[in-house]
């Protein structure tokens, strides 16, 4: 088979090329969501939910799955929290007020692990916002965006549940 031929048969859908689009945006709008300065309360209930998932030996945070790369660890982490789509208790402590000394490093390490985000989970993501009737386009992106920070705080939320290492 000539190459021009291979080229025409694994040409993507239109709905395989919107999720590749959608990609790119996925990953800018959640590097707009950890970079706001306005998040550091988002970005300060993640970081005490990772720091505590990864003392479990058995999940993404701790970063010793086989197969798992070295520092992929927080990707994991954030690819886990926007594909997940849990639903989640109430919140039965109130929010911080100020953000912490390290919120800046933070920051800037969040963002740093976004491009690390494997394909995969930004794909069910685009699957669940498709799901849930938002569009995978730039016009959506407050929609999305919103959409990221309610999961990445369901995240903190649920931080103390799917803990055991036996899912049965």
């Amino acid at each position: 088979m000539s190459i021009e031929a291979q080229d025409t048969n694994h040409r993507p859908t239109p709905e395989q090329a919107e999720l590749d689009t959608f990609q790119d945006l996925g990953r800018q709008l959640l590097s707009n969501v950890l970079a706001d300065p306005n998040n550091f309360a988002l970005r300060h209930d993640f970081r005490t939910a990772f720091d505590y998932r990864s003392s479990y030996p058995w999940l993404v945070e701790a970063g010793q799955l086989p197969g798992q790369r070295p520092g992929q660890a927080l990707p994991d982490a954030l690819g886990y929290a926007l594909s997940s789509g849990f639903s989640a208790p109430n919140r039965t402590e109130p929010p911080i007020t100020e953000p912490s000394l390290f919120d800046e490093a933070w920051s800037a390490e969040l963002v740093a692990a976004v491009p690390q985000i494997r394909a995969l989970r930004l794909r069910q993501y685009a699957f669940q916002l498709t799901y849930d009737g938002i569009s995978l386009s730039a016009e959506s992106s407050e929609e999305i965006q919103d959409h990221m920070t309610k999961l990445l705080e369901k995240y903190y939320l649920r931080r103390e549940y799917g803990l055991s290492a036996d899912p049965w």
